[in-house]
């Protein structure tokens, strides 16, 4: 390969290497066998303990002892998916659990045979607090329509019973009027 290429190539690995790294979403690329091979920086803050990647964009796992939550959850995760997928968990980080909408994609190789994957996780755990609190107010409301339909119903059969009895009340007065002022 000519010096120019060799150049060009390099500085188009930075370039992507560059956005990879700066993303704001955890996202690591894992191979064929699904082992860990890649990190960027924010997989790295919020997985790794205290750690940010000594490297200018990204940083390359040891091992997966290095990442327990991708050699125990996220390897369990996409070890049943076949195609590129989107699922929800929960997950163990440096702050505690947190809930994540997590995005696989294989990639394919030159010969267009499946090779890498990358793994985004979007945290959603704000979204998830917000639907969990919706749910209970739907489900607050919806009791206390129950409850307030069902006293609704007692005094609306009081009133009939009450009604009831003053048509018939109405109906005696009526006829001790009529005998009363019969002849």
């Amino acid at each position: 390969m000519n010096k120019r290429m060799s150049s060009d190539l390099l500085h188009e690995k930075n370039l992507y290497l560059a956005v990879f790294g700066s993303m704001a979403d955890p996202i690591s690329v894992m191979d064929a066998e699904k082992n860990s091979i890649i990190i960027n920086h924010a997989t790295a803050e919020m997985f790794l303990a205290g750690s940010r990647p000594n490297s200018l964009h990204c940083h390359e796992p040891a091992s997966l002892d290095d990442l327990p939550w991708i050699s125990v959850e996220i390897k369990e995760i996409i070890s049943h998916i076949f195609a590129d997928e989107t699922i929800e968990r929960e997950l163990p980080t440096n702050s505690g659990p947190r809930h994540f909408r997590i995005i696989t994609k294989q990639l394919t190789n030159s010969s267009n045979e499946p090779s890498e994957w990358v793994i985004i996780l979007n945290d959603v755990s704000d979204l998830v607090v917000s639907r969990n609190a919706l749910l209970e107010a739907t489900a607050n409301l919806e009791r206390r329509v129950a409850d307030r339909t069902e006293q609704l119903e007692v005094v609306n059969e009081q009133l009939r019973v009450e009604n009831r009895v003053g048509m018939i009340d109405f109906a005696e007065m009526s006829r001790n009027c009529i005998t009363a002022s019969a002849p």
